[in-house]
């Protein structure tokens, strides 16, 4: 029993000159792509596309893809039965929305024949989700029994496909109605609440609209200041203008990887500049990996690559500044590596407590402890400080302020963890309390004997 992924590409676009709306473009990749990608994620083997009608840049679309992915065309309805068995589960993605990656996964890992996302009639329904019954409203992706689908397409005549398959499943089955608003929320790899992303899209300010959203979930996923105001808007300025080079997310990540063992060495013979600058694209590089990662759903480099080796290059940068400065400083340089080193550890243990304890990130918080993720000592924002001390001509001095500043901040990381663990034990402390002083019925009736 395999899992089909289904899609069309019939529906025109509203401001288009007749292309269907499966060809706009979210995150420099059409929207038949992205659900492509959100289909093999979820564990499709083979994709199908019906596509009706052929213009000559869905055409275009359709050669690049059938060249990438396991993909299918069929021109007519009918033409499904040949692709799809009986004893399938049929992953449909309706044309023209772009839906979350977890709202897919959901769906697929339901064990029910039938599975239908809804948003509950209520102020949390999206614009334009299309109405299914005086209570639900369609989250755009389906999980369908290859039968159903199989018997749909033979008869459909001139009906919509996408539409009259999702009511002959409410129909004809007892399928499983997903809420689409739990399917949001805590991600633990990034340590705090994600909105659930879902637009409809049938025109080039929608498909605009939906790239903001994504930039935006993008952003908030990265905490310091560097990152977030320098390396991000540049991040986004690559993607939109990198149709054409295919960038991945692997590679670029592992070029980030060579950027930053690159920095170690040029940094412990002395070179600051070339250190630094190397120092600087390997954030880059990074940030560029998650964003296409993200927002293109592209295959993602390996998870200790991204999780550890920044972090165990960052202390290489600094054992090699070590290095250098203690040709010419002496031995205090290595007290000046230890506290720098002692520090940034010490601060990311805590913020991984943080996360585990909390569930949720300084980030998350306003006020002081997010002020704190944004201009806290980091691998990138210490390079920029050591940066700005460099271009005083004050290397050695600029050592000592990145591991003070370092030690300064983690301070604040502290005392944020501190007065948050204070806080949850005082809302649990009344809690306890006031279920001790309830008195138990069997000791109540035990006392009158």
């Amino acid at each position: 029993m395999a899992l089909i992924g289904l899609f069309c590409a019939n529906h025109a676009a509203a401001d288009g000159n007749g292309d269907p709306s499966a060809l706009l473009r979210v995150g420099g990749i059409s929207l038949l792509e992205r659900n492509l990608r959100l289909a093999l994620k979820a564990g499709a083997t083979r994709l199908v596309v019906l596509a009706e009608e052929l213009s000559p840049a869905l055409v275009e679309e359709l050669t690049a893809l059938h060249r990438r992915y396991p993909l299918d065309v069929v021109r007519v309805a009918e033409q499904l039965g040949s692709k799809i068995e009986s004893e399938d589960r049929v992953l449909l993605i309706e044309e023209g929305f772009v839906v979350d990656q977890r709202l897919v996964n959901r769906a697929a890992a339901q064990e029910e024949p039938a599975v239908i996302t809804i948003w509950n009639a209520g102020p949390a329904v999206p614009e334009r989700a299309v109405r299914l019954t005086a209570q639900y409203f369609s989250g755009a992706v389906s999980i369908l029994p290859g039968q159903l689908v199989r018997r749909i397409a033979k008869g459909l005549g001139d009906w919509d496909f996408e539409q009259t398959v999702l009511r002959s499943a409410m129909v004809d089955l007892e399928p499983h109605y997903l809420d689409a608003a739990g399917c949001g929320g805590f991600v633990p790899m990034l340590g705090r609440d994600v909105p659930l992303l879902w637009h409809a899209v049938s025109s080039q300010a929608d498909a605009a609209a939906a790239d903001q959203s994504l930039s935006g979930t993008a952003d908030a996923s990265r905490g310091d200041a560097p990152t977030r105001w320098i390396y991000g808007p540049l991040a986004r300025l690559a993607l939109l203008h990198s149709g054409k080079l295919r960038l991945s997310a692997a590679p670029v990540a592992w070029a980030g990887a060579g950027f930053g063992t690159v920095a170690i060495v040029t940094l412990f013979l002395g070179w600051f500049w070339a250190g630094v600058a190397c120092a600087i694209l390997m954030g880059f590089a990074f940030e560029l990996s998650h964003r296409i990662e993200q927002i293109r759903l592209d295959s993602a480099a390996p998870g200790w690559l991204l999780n550890h080796a920044p972090r165990l290059l960052e202390a290489g940068w600094y054992a090699g500044l070590c290095g250098a400065f203690v040709k010419t400083e002496g031995m205090a340089a290595v007290a000046v590596a230890l506290l720098l080193l002692v520090c940034r550890l010490s601060a990311d243990l805590h913020r991984h407590y943080f996360h585990r304890l909390f569930h949720s990130s300084l980030d998350d918080a306003p006020g002081v402890p997010r002020l704190i993720g944004l201009l806290g000592s980091g691998a990138q924002t210490n390079m920029w400080l050591l940066l700005i001390c460099g271009i005083a001509g004050v290397w050695y001095a600029g050592f000592w302020a990145v591991a003070g500043y370092s030690a300064l901040t983690y301070g604040f990381v502290l005392g944020v963890f501190v007065l948050r663990l204070k806080q949850m034990v005082q809302r649990r402390a009344p809690v306890e309390d006031e279920g001790a002083s309830r008195p138990r019925s069997g000791n109540s009736a035990g006392t009158g004997a």
